[in-house]
């Protein structure tokens, strides 16, 4: 009979390797912490033209650091909007989740922004797609604001051509906007597994069960 140390023992090690291969990290985002203090694996757009800064910028926080899109400042060049995209690796492993997360901030010198920020998929077509795989945006704030974004890609799983786009239309207020992105991943996360329940609790339980409808009967009559 195993000692109970090397029971607690074989506990943990289970519990570590399930820690460790619950998540599988794709290749489906490069740089997307922005640590090479540049825009490495991002193409930067300006109305079609490469971006430059100040459309664009690395911000350095005590060497943490962040991407930021602006519209509408002082020398920037934009026209319709700044767009920092990048293709995706969507290959997705069987009994996994795709899941895309990034922190991101919203904010500028208007207390109602008339620039606008969005975030959606591209197929070379032009469109932008949601999370679905359908028409539509994959996030849209409508005012400022900040947060950490999640959303599971299984619609798009395995598909090939796409990009994520962030993108800031400029507006005609004459104050600038600006969005920081950071922490921008994209992740294969395996599925939970269904715990089987022993057969002794099982039968347990059908004790239990039978002790009670015993118990209800017998007061009935």
């Amino acid at each position: 009979m195993p000692s109970i140390r090397k029971t607690h023992a074989a506990s943990w090690l289970t519990l570590l390797l399930l820690a460790v291969n619950s998540a599988v990290h794709a290749a489906g985002v490069s740089n997307g912490d922005f640590q090479t203090g540049d825009f490495s694996g991002w193409t930067l757009d300006t109305d079609a033209t490469p971006g430059a800064s100040p459309d664009f910028q690395i911000i350095d926080s005590a060497g943490n650091y962040s991407a930021r899109i602006e519209a509408d400042g002082a020398g920037d060049t934009v026209f319709f909007a700044n767009t920092l995209f990048q293709s995706l690796d969507l290959s997705l492993p069987a009994e996994h989740d795709l899941i895309l997360r990034f922190d991101w901030t919203y904010a500028g010198d208007a207390e109602a922004p008339d620039e606008t920020f969005l975030v959606g998929f591209g197929d070379g077509t032009g469109n932008y797609y949601d999370a679905n795989a359908e028409l539509g945006l994959l996030f849209n704030p409508q005012n400022y604001g900040a947060g950490t974004f999640s959303a599971k890609l299984n619609a798009l799983a395995n598909l090939s051509g796409w990009t994520l786009e962030f993108q800031l239309l400029a507006g005609f207020d004459g104050l600038s906007s600006h969005v920081t992105l950071d922490n921008i991943s994209l992740s294969a996360v395996a599925q939970p597994t269904p715990v089987p329940i022993p057969p002794a609790m099982l039968l347990f339980a059908s004790g239990l069960l039978g002790v009670f409808g015993y118990k209800k009967h017998k007061t009935m009559g």
